[in-house]
């Protein structure tokens, strides 16, 4: 077997806290998925492995998308929109990396090529995530007593 070129595995750290104790505890759970995903690469995964993670990050980052927004809507953040549209797009682009990867099972595909392309997009779209957009949000949400 071919030796894989090894990807760096996530890991929270603090400057990735945003203030918001809810908050960084949910992005702490989403880094742990990542991490988890680039273990799978790491050791080859297999499809059903893949599926599995990538069905619960799916679901755990829809929640928590869902809580950011309550909180845009209820404290009328003025940015709403715009990062809402981000999470609409985040959403769109894993729903056709779940498409691609029915598809590498049926045809068979390179998988780990698939999972090194997923694992860049999600590990590079939730740090800039948190690292840029989330944190135009937090002084609002501070103002409101959301901390």
């Amino acid at each position: 077997m071919e030796e894989i070129n090894k990807v760096q595995k996530l890991e929270w750290k603090d400057e990735y806290s945003l203030g918001v104790h809810d908050i960084d505890e949910q992005h702490k759970r989403i880094i742990g998925f990542i991490g988890r995903l680039a273990d799978l690469y790491n050791s080859g995964g297999k499809i059903k492995d893949i599926e599995v993670i990538l069905d619960e990050m799916t679901d755990y980052a829809y929640v928590h998308f869902g809580f950011e927004e309550k909180y845009f809507n209820e404290f009328h953040y003025v940015d709403n929109e715009r990062h809402t549209a981000e999470h609409n797009e985040y959403r769109f682009k894993v729903d056709v990396f779940k498409k691609r990867l029915k598809k590498i099972e049926s045809e068979g595909s390179d998988l780990m090529f698939f999972i090194k392309e997923l694992f860049a997009f999600i590990n590079d779209w939730w740090i800039w995530h948190i690292m840029h957009n989330d944190r135009k949000y937090v002084e609002c949400f501070h103002e409101h007593g959301l901390k």
